[in-house]
């Protein structure tokens, strides 16, 4: 398994396309993890004025689409920030 995890480091060393890859999505990583919290907040006070505070039903999709953003996102992202932590161990 060690050697397995050497040779995985030796390539990522050695291969300059994945290194840049990588640069990318760790560069990335703030928009990818801060744009859907911000839009499902928005969404979730968007429904809270307009919908739950005036009674009207019409606004609940919004906080349904707003809940579905946030399982996703923290479904997906607490993966990725633990293996990028994980690379910068490394």
């Amino acid at each position: 398994m060690k050697n397995m995890k050497r040779k995985g480091k030796e390539y990522l060393e050695t291969n300059y396309y994945d290194l840049k890859v990588i640069k990318t999505e760790v560069m990335l990583t703030p928009l990818l993890i801060v744009l859907p919290l911000v839009v499902a907040i928005f969404l979730i006070n968007d429904w809270f004025f307009s919908g739950f505070s005036k009674g009207i039903s019409k606004y609940d999709g919004e906080l349904l689409l707003a809940i579905i953003i946030l399982i996703g996102n923290i479904m997906f992202d607490i993966p990725f920030i633990g293996s990028l932590i994980q690379y910068k161990k490394k």
